[in-house]
Formats: C-alpha cells, sequence, structure tokens
C-alpha cells in the first residue's frame, strides 16, 4: 500500500510538473540553491504560449507548433510597434475554434456586421485554497486555474483568487521546493499576462514580487527578475525626458543580449518601438537594425517576426501621401477582399496584431468612432500580422470586432510594401483610394477622420440636389 501510494504520488509530481510546464519540480541539486528560505532552482521544460513559448503554467489558449519551436519563457503580451502581448507564454491544448469560426461579415463587401458571440458564457473562476485541500490539492487547483480559458482567466476576482492560492503555497512549510517554485513562476506568469492586458493592479504587484524575490537563487526566478525590471524600465517610455532614451535603450539592448527572448518579451518590444520613435528621425534606423537582431533571434515565432519587421528599411510618409493603396488580402472567414468595393468611402486601414497592448488598448476608442461614422461613408478594415490564426479568431469573437479582418501572407507583405515596421499602424484612405494620413495613434487621426467624412458627406449631399 506504501508502495502504491508513493507511485500515485510520483505520477502527480510528474503530471504537475507537466501540465504546468514550469519546468518541472526542482531537482535535489536545484533545490540546494533555494537554500535560507529560497525557492530552489529547477529545470523547466520548454512549451509554447497561449500565444508563444514560456516559463509559464500551461493554458488552453496554446498555438499549434509553428515552423520553429516555441521558447521557454512566460510571456504575455503579444508587440510590435508598440505586449502581447500579449498574449502569453503557455502552452498547452485548450479548446481553440476552428479556422471557420471567424469573426467577419460573410460578405466581401464593406460590413458593420458584428462578430460572432461565444457559444456559452463564460464560467466563472474557480474558489481560492480551501481548508480541506492538502498541497497536492492547492497544486492541482492551481493547474486548474491556469488552464481556464484566457476569458476566464481575465474575470473580476481571478487575479485575487490565483494569488491567494499560489501565496498559499509558496508560504507553506509543508510544501517541497518544487512545488514552491512552480506556484512561484505560476504567479510571475499569471501577474505579466494581466498586467499586459492591462490591469494596473497586477503591475504593481508584479513588480512588488519581484522586489521579494531579488534575492532567490532559483534560476527561472532570477531571470523572471531581470526581465520585470527591464521592461518595467520601459513602461514610462512616453513621458521619459527625451534626453535619457538613448541611456535606455543601450541598457535594453544589452539585457536583451543576455536572455533567451520569448514571447513574454512582446510588450518589451513594443515599448521599445515607442521609444525609438521618439528619437531624432537620423538616429531611428540604426536602433531598429539594433533591437531588430536582438529579437528575430527568438525562437518565438511572433517575436522573431517583429525583429524581421524592425529591419525593414523605412518608408516616409512624404513618400506615402497621396499615393494610391492597394490592399489585398484573405478575410478571416475565408473570403477573399474585393479592394474596389471601397472605393467612394472613407477607410481606416489597421494594422495590429493580437498580441499587441497598445493595439489592444486602442481597441474602445476604434469602436466607438466606427460606431459614430460607419453609417456616413467611414469603413474600417482590420489588417493581422499574427502568426496563428485561432489567436485571432479568438480574439475577434471575444471582443465582438464588428469590422472585418485580413490575415495571412498577403497582408504581410502589404505591411512591407507601405513600410510598417510595428503594429500598431494606422493608414486613413480618402474616397479615391489615396493614402490621406499614417499614424500610430488613432487619436491623432480621429479629428481628421471627423473632417475628411463631414467633406465626402457634403459632396454627396451636393451631388443629391442637382
Amino acid at each position: 500500500m506504501r508502495f502504491l501510494v508513493s507511485i500515485n504520488r510520483i505520477a502527480f509530481v510528474g503530471a504537475c510538473c507537466a501540465l504546468l510546464l514550469l519546468g518541472g519540480c526542482a531537482n535535489d541539486d536545484e533545490q540546494a540553491a533555494g537554500e535560507k528560505g529560497r525557492d530552489g532552482k529547477s529545470g523547466f521544460a520548454k512549451e509554447k504560449g497561449d500565444a508563444k513559448g514560456a516559463d509559464g503554467v500551461k493554458s488552453d489558449d496554446a498555438k499549434p507548433a509553428g515552423d520553429k519551436p516555441k521558447g521557454d519563457e512566460p510571456g504575455d503580451e503579444k508587440p510590435a510597434d508598440g505586449d502581447k502581448a500579449a498574449d502569453s507564454d503557455e502552452a498547452a491544448d485548450g479548446d481553440k475554434p476552428a479556422d471557420g469560426d471567424a469573426d467577419e461579415p460573410a460578405g466581401d463587401a464593406p460590413s458593420g456586421d458584428g462578430a460572432d458571440k461565444p457559444d456559452a458564457p463564460a464560467e466563472e473562476p474557480p474558489q481560492p485554497v480551501r481548508p480541506d485541500l492538502d498541497i497536492e490539492g492547492q497544486m492541482r487547483l492551481i493547474v486548474d486555474m491556469v488552464n481556464r480559458r484566457r476569458d476566464i482567466r481575465k474575470t473580476d476576482g481571478f487575479i485575487a483568487h490565483f494569488v491567494a492560492l499560489a501565496d498559499g503555497v509558496i508560504n507553506s512549510s509543508d510544501a517541497a521546493a518544487g512545488y514552491k517554485s512552480t506556484a512561484l513562476l505560476a504567479k510571475f506568469k499569471v501577474l505579466h499576462e494581466a498586467a499586459v492586458d492591462g490591469n494596473d493592479a497586477a503591475q504593481l504587484m508584479l513588480v512588488k514580487l519581484a522586489d521579494e524575490q531579488r534575492e532567490n537563487m532559483g534560476r527561472r526566478a532570477s531571470e523572471f527578475v531581470r526581465f520585470v525590471d527591464a521592461e518595467n524600465k520601459l513602461l514610462d517610455v512616453k513621458t521619459a525626458d527625451a534626453a535619457t532614451l538613448p541611456k535606455l535603450l543601450e541598457e535594453t539592448k544589452a539585457y536583451l543580449a543576455e536572455e533567451e527572448l520569448s514571447n513574454r518579451h512582446l510588450r518589451m518590444a513594443q515599448l521599445a518601438v515607442d521609444a525609438v520613435e521618439r528619437l531624432p528621425e537620423g538616429d531611428r534606423d540604426a536602433w531598429y537594425k539594433a533591437l531588430g537582431e536582438q529579437f528575430e533571434r527568438s525562437v518565438d515565432l511572433d517575436l522573431a517576426y517583429v525583429g524581421q519587421r524592425f529591419g525593414k528599411p523605412p518608408v516616409p510618409p512624404s513618400a506615402l501621401l497621396g499615393k494610391p493603396f492597394e490592399l489585398t488580402g484573405t478575410i478571416s472567414s475565408g473570403q477573399e477582399l474585393k479592394w474596389e468595393n471601397y472605393r467612394d468611402k472613407i477607410v481606416l486601414v489597421d494594422f495590429w496584431a493580437t498580441w499587441c497592448t497598445f493595439c489592444i488598448d486602442q481597441e474602445p476608442r476604434l469602436k466607438d468612432i466606427h460606431a459614430k461614422y460607419a453609417g456616413r461613408g467611414l469603413e474600417f478594415v482590420g489588417v493581422s500580422i499574427d502568426t496563428n490564426k485561432e489567436d485571432l479568431t479568438r480574439h475577434l469573437r471575444e471582443h465582438e470586432i464588428p469590422w472585418i479582418t485580413l490575415f495571412g501572407k498577403e497582408p504581410q507583405e502589404v505591411a512591407t510594401k507601405y513600410g510598417v515596421r510595428g503594429v500598431p499602424t494606422l493608414f486613413l484612405i480618402d474616397a479615391e483610394g489615396k493614402i490621406l494620413m499614417r499614424s500610430n495613434s488613432i487619436a491623432e487621426l480621429e479629428p481628421h477622420i471627423k473632417t475628411h467624412v463631414e467633406a465626402l458627406e457634403k459632396k454627396r449631399d451636393e451631388k443629391e440636389k442637382k
């Protein structure tokens, strides 16, 4: 009987390590590194994430294997120009929508139809630690919570429940070093995922956790502390003194050179773009090249693609304005775009990605503008540079995006043609199909949208009177 109990416990430990993909339980040598109350290092297995590869717990939002193996970091965010990030660096096969579950209108012509809604309402998040649960029971609950769908992990109260559960293991005198290490890295990952999704409280908790773990000698914990420190320096880049940006970028480049880069670094890539864009125009290309070389070496497909985009030759606005904009590609629902159907409309073309936190931050404003002007001659076309269609389909459904979105190789070639180095990048197109403006900010474009839509309405009214 004792032998069977031991076998069952060993089986659970192995399953927990494999499921969490936080590298498994720490071995004896790694546990020794975590003496004096610190967690031991653990040999964490590689994984692909929610959107990519990571140190994190596996999740239902995992991507299928791509052309390259995924990284072993816990990530979140998915950037280009500007996370995520994020989605996340989790790995797991969960409930994924089929490719046909696209959120776009069925027709090829411009349309304002909404996206499909989820088949079932989001389930309630599980409750935190119960007094009747032992350490292994708590670890099973950690696995259960991290494997919940991403929309569940974003519900109110989930973070508080998860943190309480993870802390229960981390602070337990009964938990083995491997369990403590796994719970700690799961906490890092879940907080970072939430921070990338715009949860300010989670960001503060993440920074606090990094401060608390500075003396942790575990390799993965140390990596995460360095990562949080490096990313946190970039978070205020939009308001930082411009004179400090070169030094900040040098520190970022030095950090990147020493790390194994994965999906969790997507938000950092976004933030780095913001810093580069604030430099004098003559200094930008060198920084894009240097940072692009760092990100391109990542085994994460999205981050590597971001690095490739950084290295593309710049296309200044002066070379684009007033020129025809040609857009080709396949709508995520599978139909070919008929760009000619958008003539005589004002069109906002939005290059974005599900892992781009700044893209997601702009979504509510984009929806407001779409609702205000869609019936007055304004059309939206999203152009996703995601590498995984399932991430895109899930996002369109969960966020109920009411305009069509292109996906695939052709839109990415269009992005190169028009000098899209990062996302978000937006183009405002006039009724003749020519480029009016290019910007990274919908706030900058909004007054011009109003002006051109009103001018189009006036022109139509005058034509009708004749």
